[in-house]
């Protein structure tokens, strides 16, 4: 019904301090994502390039917005091949920290910008895997500040202003959002650099179960018409599943 049962902090001077949310962050770039479907600004079926043409001649060439966003691109990259890559430093999403802020050699700063780390790991890497595109899910972070990318592209403004606008300024929020960007002032937090509040992220929460905001299509997507088989074991692309 909305209404808040529990509340409960293990120290009540960090009830209005934000939390790095981490993958919850996808949830933010969804639904701000869906609101712009929905008006008409960006079209799932059109192919990546035909919004960011500087990202020809990678797999984003070759796949529709839809796909990227609901990460079923046949990709060898995925956030699955190594889980412990803190510790061994050679997994694809190791290398997807260097994009975001951190690299164990270079310190607190970005390795390369977001351009130049697609083109050197995003290039064809489709035909290492058995799968056409749309036909499985495969878990990949740098799908989600692609999307970000498009935000930013059809709308001329960054993509914290845009959110600011269409989400937080709509929910309530009693404390400002945080939106991770790397050294080369490019926005790289959709994937998992949010830093909210508890209570600001219950709001926003609420405001998506109430389909408070204007993303009709991205409500019908979610409740009707999400193709679920994609999301079958069988269908979810892992490591094993690559040609060597």
């Amino acid at each position: 019904d909305g209404k808040l049962s529990v509340k409960w902090f293990c120290d009540q001077k960090y009830k209005n301090s934000q939390h790095l949310i981490q993958s919850n962050s996808k949830s933010l770039v969804a639904v701000l994502y869906g609101i712009l479907v929905s008006r008409g600004l960006i079209d799932p079926e059109k192919v990546v390039t035909d919004y960011l043409p500087e990202f020809k001649g990678t797999v984003y060439e070759k796949v529709c917005v839809r796909y990227v966003a609901d990460m079923r691109v046949n990709l060898s990259f995925n956030d699955y091949q190594s889980m412990n890559h803190y510790v061994a430093a050679n997994g694809d999403s190791y290398e997807l920290e260097q994009v975001d802020l951190y690299t164990g050699n270079s310190g607190w700063k970005t390795a390369f910008s977001f351009e130049e780390y697609t083109r050197k790991y995003l290039i064809e890497e489709e035909n290492k895997i058995m799968t056409d595109h749309g036909a499985a899910f495969s878990y990949a972070s740098h799908h989600t500040n692609v999307i970000v990318r498009i935000m930013e592209k059809i709308s001329g403004e960054p993509f914290h202003q845009i959110f600011e606008r269409e989400i937080w300024s709509k929910i309530g929020a009693n404390n400002d959002a945080l939106f991770m960007i790397n050294t080369f002032g490019e926005s790289v937090g959709g994937e998992g650099g949010f830093s909210v509040t508890s209570m600001d992220m219950l709001r926003f929460a609420i405001a998506v179960q109430n389909q408070e905001f204007d993303a009709a299509a991205y409500y019908e997507r979610v409740h009707h018409r999400f193709d679920s088989t994609a999301l079958n074991p069988q269908n979810i692309i892992h490591k094993e599943h690559r040609k060597e």
